[in-house]
């Protein structure tokens, strides 16, 4: 990871979170679940009008690696 995308973590998870929900067709209920995260700290983080608000690194961690996870089981 660059500085430059450190300084963005917080816009950089929400556009991956946005992408994956689009392209694998799913609902936030359906990733929230599989991630094991709550449905509604995600959707408040992905919908909140303050985009400075963040996740805690352990929920970004667990985010990074439900994506990983998904995207190796699909290769």
């Amino acid at each position: 990871m660059t500085a430059k995308q450190l300084s963005k973590v917080n816009s950089l998870a929400r556009e991956m979170i946005q992408h994956h929900l689009l392209t694998e067709n799913i609902t936030l209920a359906k990733f929230a679940r599989d991630a094991g995260l709550s449905q509604n700290q995600i959707w408040l983080y992905l919908n909140a009008e303050n985009t400075t608000k963040g996740l805690h690194t352990t929920t970004l961690e667990k985010i990074g690696k439900y994506l990983l996870d998904y995207e190796n089981s699909n290769i």
